[in-house]
């Protein structure tokens, strides 16, 4: 599959995913929403996670992803030939370990889970109110199970008539998920 870059960066040693497996995943999600722009992962730990969140956020205690974006809804697009990155979504693989193992999932997975949420909040979707989150928490898990089931092409039709602008609200932080 070729489609927008997407620029992987594993910072942590405890989950090993190919980057190409990441790479594909992004790649989908964007597709699906209708998307080409390029875009950046970092795997990171809790510690470095922890960091980031206290210095961006103001809450220095882990979280599983944050979502970092580049642009802003009313930006023009940028010149052909250059690139127009969406941001940047960093995610705990530490954290993703955790939570797998506490609900009896692949910890992959759950891996993946954060990359999809963090890329859905670089394209605007939102879970601060009860019904953005619904619909957010819908999407991220019908456009994973597409692509963890080998059914991407299913993800490719968009869940709205047109995906959320990208906004520079500033870092998006998901807390860990209560089921």
């Amino acid at each position: 599959m070729t489609g927008p870059g997407v620029a992987v960066t594993n910072q942590q040693s405890l989950l090993e995913v190919p980057t190409a497996r990441i790479v594909a995943l992004v790649r989908s999600v964007l597709a699906a929403e209708g998307v080409d722009h390029a875009m950046s992962i970092a795997l990171v730990d809790d510690a470095e996670i922890t960091r980031l969140h206290g210095e961006f956020l103001g809450d220095p205690t882990p979280t599983d992803v944050i979502a970092f974006p580049l642009r802003d809804a009313d930006d023009p697009p940028a010149p052909d030939g250059e690139d127009d990155p969406l941001g940047e979504v960093v995610a705990s693989a530490e954290t993703a370990i955790r939570e797998a193992a506490e609900r009896g999932l692949p910890a992959e997975r759950e891996l993946l889970l954060y990359l999809v949420h963090g890329t859905l909040h670089l394209l605007g979707y939102d879970d601060h109110d009860p019904d953005e989150r619904a619909v957010m928490h819908a999407r991220q898990e019908e456009l994973l199970a597409a692509f963890v089931d080998g059914t991407d092409a299913e993800a490719r039709t968009p869940a709205r008539e047109s995906p959320p602008s990208p906004r520079r609200a500033g870092p998006s932080s998901k807390r860990r998920r209560r089921r």
